[in-house]
């Protein structure tokens, strides 16, 4: 009896360990950051001469966790709530500017690293929040570690098919097809049609093995 639970144990490591392998060897690709980011404009802002007060009542209305603070066409901040609360620990009056809160030291990334770049600056950098520029330096989004965290999260629950560069799902037995130049972030993030496959993905058996 012992040798015949051992053996059915040993097979299920097995069986586990070469389902990992499989796995992680299909999973190749990885969402570029221009593909779930949150664009320029749809991103919440406000200006440096703006009060603190008007800051925290646009954060609670838009239900949102950071402000870009522009300077004409130009970031020069991501205001958070970790900012407010150090203001509030500091007695600074709401009647006071973001300019006098905001950090200057502006964080940004390339719209074309992947996810897990994206990670690995967040993690090196210690901040939530980063500016998205493209190739000539431009602002075109924002990006959060919660952003990260939640493409990791579908990437899971996709398995076993894979999601390329652009976000589709692709047969794991068949080679992804190269990215088309063209962001998906609006129509991920205007239609339903993307969570329910995701939805229907799931509620296959084999995703719950």
């Amino acid at each position: 009896f012992t040798n015949f639970t051992s053996h059915k144990t040993n097979n299920h490591y097995k069986n586990h360990n070469n389902n990992t392998e499989k796995k992680s060897s299909q999973q190749t690709f990885s969402m570029r950051v221009s593909g779930f980011m949150v664009p320029a404009n749809k991103a919440f802002t406000c200006l440096p001469d703006d009060s603190i007060k008007s800051a925290v009542q646009k954060m609670t209305i838009k239900k949102v966790g950071a402000l870009v603070v522009m300077d004409g066409k130009n970031p020069v901040s991501i205001l958070t709530k970790t900012d407010f609360v150090q203001a509030y620990q500091n007695n600074v009056p709401l009647e006071m500017t973001v300019r006098d809160i905001m950090i200057q030291d502006l964080k940004t990334v390339r719209d074309n690293i992947d996810r897990n770049q994206a990670a690995k600056f967040f993690e090196s950098s210690k901040t939530h929040h980063a500016i998205v520029v493209d190739g000539d330096k431009k602002f075109v989004g924002i990006i959060s570690s919660w952003d990260v965290a939640v493409e990791a999260g579908r990437d899971d629950r996709a398995w076993p098919w894979i999601r390329s560069e652009d976000g589709k799902f692709h047969n794991p037995n068949e080679k992804a097809p190269t990215p088309t130049v063209e962001s998906p972030t609006s129509v991920r993030r205007e239609s339903h049609a993307y969570l329910d496959y995701i939805d229907s993905i799931r509620s296959m058996p084999y995703m719950d093995d």
